[in-house]
């Protein structure tokens, strides 16, 4: 996996949401962070910290601080 930086964000993306899905975290992303009613909360909420978590493993220092105040949906 390659880290994005400000000149790679499309090829980023594209590996980033195949390695989610992978590793089973993808939900939040293609849910667009919306937790289905009935879905339990604290599943969904550590699923979606796990999901972001991941994420910024990806994200070089040089932009990270677009990101940094990012928080996990629903929390």
């Amino acid at each position: 996996m390659v880290l994005m930086t400000a000149q790679n964000y499309d090829i980023w993306k594209t590996k980033m949401l195949d390695r989610l899905y992978v590793k089973q975290l993808s939900r939040p992303i293609e849910e667009e962070g919306i937790r289905h009613v009935g879905a339990d909360v604290q599943q969904w909420s550590e699923l979606d910290r796990r999901c972001l978590g991941y994420i910024r493993d990806y994200i070089d220092v040089g932009v990270i601080h677009h990101v940094e105040n990012v928080t996990a949906h629903g929390s």
